[in-house]
C-alpha cells in the first residue's frame, strides 16, 4: 500500500488544511485533518482523521467551490475508476456523497480552471494510457457537462493551467512522461490545436508567433521572439 501527503493550500501559523491521499486497488476514503492553532513555525494536528469515499484509486486532488455555496468542495481524478469525484462540502468539515464525472481512461493528475471564462471552475485532467487532455466544463451548480477529450504528447501525467503568452486567456500545459517535452494548448477562451515545446526550442502557432521557453524566467515561461 502507498499513502502520501498534498500540501493543499501554504499553511500559517493559525491554519492549515492537509490531504492525505491512500492508494490500493480497491475505492479508497479521502482523509481530511483539520490543523489547530500552534504557536510554532509549523503547525501542529488533531489526531482525528476523518474518511469520505471517493472513485476508484483517486491519484490526485483539487479544492475549489465547484458550487458557489460557499463551501470548499474537493475534486479527485481516479486513476483506475477513469472518472473525477466531486465531494461537496456540507459544512461542519462534513462533505457529501461523492459523485463522479467520467473522463478518459486512467486520468493521472488534475487541475482546476475557468477556461471558457464564464466565472465557474472547470476541471481538466490527462490521461497517460491515451495520451490525452479531458476537459469538463462547470455549470456552476456541481455539475460539469460531458468530458472533451484532445490530444497531448505521449504519456502525459501533469497538468497546469496558466496565462503563457499573456493575452488574458489560460492555457494548457501537459507534461509528456514519454516524450521529454510539454505540450502547450494556447487558450482563447476556446481550445485551440496544441503545440509541443522542449526547452530552447522555437514553436510557431497558428496566428503565424514563434515562441520559446525563457529559461531565465522559469519552465513554462513563453517569450515572443518574431512574427
Amino acid at each position: 500500500m502507498y499513502r502520501g501527503i498534498r500540501l493543499l493550500r501554504p499553511y500559517s501559523r493559525h491554519r492549515a488544511r492537509l490531504l492525505c491521499r491512500a492508494m490500493t486497488f480497491a475505492t479508497l476514503p479521502l482523509f481530511l485533518i483539520h490543523a489547530a492553532h500552534a504557536a510554532a513555525a509549523f503547525p501542529s494536528f488533531r489526531e482525528e482523521c476523518r474518511t469520505s469515499p471517493t472513485g476508484v484509486r483517486p491519484l490526485y486532488a483539487a479544492v475549489s467551490d465547484f458550487d458557489l455555496d460557499g463551501r470548499l468542495d474537493i475534486a479527485t481524478a481516479n486513476f483506475m475508476g477513469g472518472s473525477v469525484s466531486i465531494l461537496r462540502g456540507a459544512g461542519a468539515r462534513r462533505l457529501q456523497p461523492h459523485q463522479d464525472w467520467p473522463t478518459a481512461p486512467n486520468p493521472a493528475a488534475l487541475v482546476v480552471a475557468d477556461l471558457n471564462e464564464d466565472g465557474h471552475d472547470d476541471l481538466v485532467t490527462v490521461s497517460a494510457s491515451s495520451s490525452q487532455i479531458s476537459v469538463l466544463l462547470g455549470a456552476g451548480d456541481g455539475t460539469f457537462a460531458p468530458h472533451v477529450d484532445l490530444p497531448t504528447g505521449a504519456s502525459p501525467f501533469g497538468v497546469d493551467a496558466a496565462d503563457l503568452n499573456h493575452d488574458g486567456h489560460l492555457d494548457l500545459i501537459a507534461t509528456n512522461s514519454s516524450g521529454d517535452n510539454v505540450s502547450i494548448r494556447l487558450g482563447s477562451g476556446v481550445v485551440s490545436d496544441p503545440i509541443q515545446i522542449a526547452q530552447g526550442v522555437l514553436v510557431s502557432t497558428r496566428d503565424g508567433l514563434q515562441y520559446r521557453i525563457d529559461p531565465e524566467a522559469g519552465a513554462f515561461q513563453l517569450v515572443q521572439i518574431q512574427r
